[in-house]
């Protein structure tokens, strides 16, 4: 079969970052946790440049973890471990959440 000289999605690495990006910036509930992260570390006194410090450490935190993140998952050696424990490890977060629901489920 012949290969396509078109580039997909997963070849342009802008293209993945920017879907990224929207849907974490139109996700209400990463909104909900940096709107609660960033009310805790100030108050209505707190100087604007402050808040605007605050506001892109975590924007360039965010940025250079997910970066980091994915560019660890693509590698090869970490592919393969992956794919040859897919299972355990679906079986092990399997069980913590059902064991979780029967927690709540149970719960007084």
């Amino acid at each position: 079969m012949p290969e396509s000289s078109e580039k997909t999605k997963a070849d342009v690495p802008l293209q993945g970052f920017l879907e990224g990006l929207s849907c974490n910036l139109l996700n209400p509930k990463a909104t909900l946790f940096f709107l609660s992260v960033f009310t805790q570390m100030i108050d209505p006194g707190t100087p604007i440049q402050e808040q605007a410090v605050y506001g892109l450490v975590l924007v360039v935190w965010g940025i250079v973890y997910w970066s980091l993140l994915v560019l660890f998952v693509q590698h090869p050696i970490v592919q393969r471990g992956i794919a040859s424990s897919g299972k355990a490890i679906d079986k092990i977060f399997g069980g913590i959440l059902i064991a979780l629901g029967l927690r709540v489920a149970l719960a007084d």
